[in-house]
């Protein structure tokens, strides 16, 4: 049984599959706007009432909502595709290592700096996904990411290898074709599906794709020099070196990132709560 200071974290986390597309947790809630999921947005807010006195610990609409996200993000083969998505902050990661010791497997997500993908490795995730650009990029088309962080996959991935920790760096929030080629030779990737359209109709040859990649050449010998770390039972230590990583910068970023998905989640909910279930159908 999971307990301390993750239950409260555990009673707000939405459970998801490693879904392919960064917007997956806005998806969720545009698809069940869109007219020809009527009958699935009835289904899920009428069995969010039904089943509510089984789940005490969640209000009908957070049920509604993951029944919901369950039919449109299915996993066919959950022994081997489920894994849960933790945010990256000390309570998040703390309730990884439960997870992991009760045989769940979880990946670190909203990560932007190596301090988080270090906690996240000693917590016993099997993959952290450091997002390349803010999630902001993806949500506000008037806003421009100055500053991709693409270094940091690197970083994580030598640090890994280095200290011989069994975590894999997915890669995530990528906006390009050029930033693809930049993470040839990271251990996975999320690749949204008009990104992939735009690989495929690329014509370099292989020799000059190896060129642009970060982890060959002189550049892939970064982060080979940095000695462990260690914040598994050390939150204050953690606090402080993540406020201070990357300048500030990398608790913003998480912080943004926590709040748009929340939105999301929120308004997802407020769509299961006022359904009329008397008009749909």
């Amino acid at each position: 049984m999971l307990t301390g200071p993750c239950q409260q974290w555990l009673r707000n986390m939405v459970p998801s599959s490693t879904a392919p597309r960064i917007r997956a947790k806005a998806d969720a809630y545009l698809e069940l706007l869109n007219p020809k999921n009527a009958a699935l947005l009835k289904k899920s807010a009428a069995m969010g009432r039904q089943l509510r006195s089984d789940y005490t610990d969640l209000t009908y609409e957070e049920l509604a909502v993951n029944i919901a996200v369950s039919v449109l993000k299915p996993s066919s083969d959950v022994s081997i595709r489920l894994c849960i998505k933790v945010v990256s902050t000390w309570e998040g990661l703390q309730a990884c290592e439960q997870l992991c010791a009760s045989g769940i497997r979880t990946l670190a997500t909203t990560l932007f700096t190596l301090e988080q993908a270090v906690l996240a490795a000693e917590a016993g995730c099997i993959y952290v996904a450091p997002f390349v650009h803010e999630l902001k990029a993806f949500f506000d088309d008037t806003y421009h990411d100055a500053g991709p962080i693409s270094h940091l996959c690197l970083r994580i991935q030598t640090y890994f290898e280095r200290h011989s920790y069994a975590t894999r760096v997915k890669a995530a929030a990528l906006l390009s074709v050029d930033e693809t080629m930049e993470l040839a030779g990271v251990a996975s990737v999320t690749i949204a599906p008009d990104l992939v359209r735009k690989l495929s109709e690329q014509e370099e040859a292989q020799t000059s794709l190896g060129e642009r990649s970060l982890f060959t050449g002189e550049a892939s010998a970064g982060g080979k020099d940095t000695e462990r770390m260690t914040f598994l039972d050390d939150e204050a230590g953690f606090r402080k070196a993540f406020a201070q990583s990357e300048g500030g910068r990398g608790a913003v970023k998480t912080e943004q990132a926590i709040d748009i998905f929340s939105e999301y989640q929120i308004k997802a909910e407020a769509l299961m709560r006022d359904t009329d279930l008397t008009r749909i159908g």
